[in-house]
């Protein structure tokens, strides 16, 4: 199942009109501190997919104070009369953002184990199963519609060199509140997109207290 066009529709409520010039804010200080590239490429279409991600669900809108997501589901939700968007967009405002390990993967189903938590998970109807391998730990957006759990489509896979990084990265904030988990988020997001422009520097080095770059 594709939630981009519901994502869509969040987005387009709250990236035009009063909200433009706060959109246009917000990607201002996001990609200040991504490593710039080419528009139009796909290493920018993949930073875009993640900003739109973190300004629906994390980033906290101005005058409310909070994310477009529960802003949406708090006004909008009750002008929803078709069950299957109704459905949906609940479970956009219950998805859960996570670094997670791929336990297994068969067909269009993946199991996946949140490293924070160790909650684990059945992730169905993937597009591309292929792009998944045993082990691999990956950033993503789980969403509970109805009986399923889903993948959005924010996808960000973070080299192996990386684990030792993460897992001590995530020790760390486990304890502290859903604010410090969020910053990491956004943290490792963003040492994604680094790792990626110099892929010849070694991601140990980027996934670092003191990265070089």
């Amino acid at each position: 199942m594709n939630l981009d066009p519901y994502i869509s529709q969040i987005l387009e409520s709250y990236g035009k009109g009063v909200y433009y010039e706060e959109i246009r804010r917000a990607k201002e200080y996001y990609f200040s501190r991504a490593i710039k590239v080419a528009e139009g490429s796909d290493r920018y279409e993949a930073q875009l997919n993640q900003f739109f991600d973190w300004f629906v669900f994390e980033r906290n809108l101005e005058r409310e104070e909070l994310p477009p997501i529960r802003v949406f589901v708090r006004e909008s939700l009750k002008n929803i009369k078709d069950e299957k968007a109704l459905r949906i967009f609940e479970g956009l405002g219950n998805s859960v953002s996570s670094v997670f390990e791929l336990l297994k993967i068969k067909d269009n189903e993946a199991s996946i184990r949140d490293l924070y938590d160790q909650e684990e998970y059945l992730v169905e109807d993937i597009e591309n199963p292929k792009i998944f391998q045993k082990g691999d730990v990956f950033q993503a957006r789980i969403v509970p519609v109805e009986d399923k759990i889903l993948f959005s489509q924010a996808f960000q896979f973070h080299p192996k060199e990386a684990k030792s990084y993460l897992h001590k990265e995530i020790k760390k904030t486990k304890s502290l509140k859903e604010v410090h988990k969020k910053e990491l988020m956004l943290k490792l997001s963003l040492m994604k997109h680094r790792s990626e422009q110099y892929p010849h520097i070694d991601a140990a080095h980027i996934y670092s207290d003191k990265p070089v770059i």
